[in-house]
């Protein structure tokens, strides 16, 4: 059977990571995605639009516990609460006891149940203007910063191009993790450079066509 696309494929159009779906199946069976005879998962037009559906109720707040329910039309939805408000109260438990370890915990759980993009948005950010606004919020936000920098580093070196394959070079100005951020969520090939660069010293670089253009990400919200 070779028919339909793979997970790579599904990531790609729908935006949730391949870790992530496969949470989705083993732990909650929201998804059946086929087998080929080799074992590799081949997902349908259905699956796919499935999985839109899914990321639709979690991005109207209903938990994804709850999700494989609704879809089933076995539960009406009950959208009272907020995860993401819950995740961040966690995560600020553990900053607070400098515990390390439990945000670790809390960071892998979170990713493999939701998409990248949306543990982000929905619950980092907040998180961290939350602790922005807060008098004694300077060094649990430092140790958050710090954290999600190291997280987000190894995915944007996995993607970075490969031998052959042209690039942006994205350099921070500032703080780096907004530009880490979004090109981690971005997902096309980048360089990236926490240390921004004179325009001399890129020129050797520029000259190179594997390089299509310099991008610099300024402030806190870019």
């Amino acid at each position: 059977m070779s028919e339909g696309l793979s997970i790579q494929a599904v990531s790609e159009r729908c935006g949730v990571n391949p870790v992530t779906l496969r949470a989705w199946e083993r732990r909650y069976g929201l998804i059946r995605p086929a087998r080929t005879e080799r074992g590799h998962r081949r997902y349908s037009a259905e699956d796919v639009e499935r999985i839109r559906r899914i990321v639709a109720w979690l991005d109207r707040g209903l938990p994804i516990g709850q999700v494989r329910a609704v879809l089933d039309g076995r539960a009406p939805p009950a959208l009272a609460g907020d995860p993401w408000r819950q995740a961040g109260d966690e995560a600020l438990a553990a900053l607070e006891e400098l515990n390390t370890r439990r945000l670790e915990q809390w960071f892998q759980r979170l990713t493999g149940d939701y998409p990248l993009e949306k543990v982000i948005g929905q619950c980092c950010d907040p998180l961290r203007d939350h602790l922005r606004e807060r008098p004694d919020g300077a060094a649990p936000r430092a140790l958050l910063d710090t954290f999600l920098r190291q997280k987000l580093a190894g995915r944007l070196l996995a993607r970075a191009p490969a031998r052959r394959e042209r690039g942006w070079l994205l350099m921070a100005v500032g703080d780096p993790l907004p530009a880490i951020t979004r090109a981690v969520l971005r997902g096309a090939p980048v360089w990236c450079l926490e240390t921004p660069l004179a325009w001399p010293a890129l020129a050797p670089w520029l000259a190179d066509d594997r390089v299509i253009g310099v991008a610099w990400v300024l402030g806190e919200h870019p």
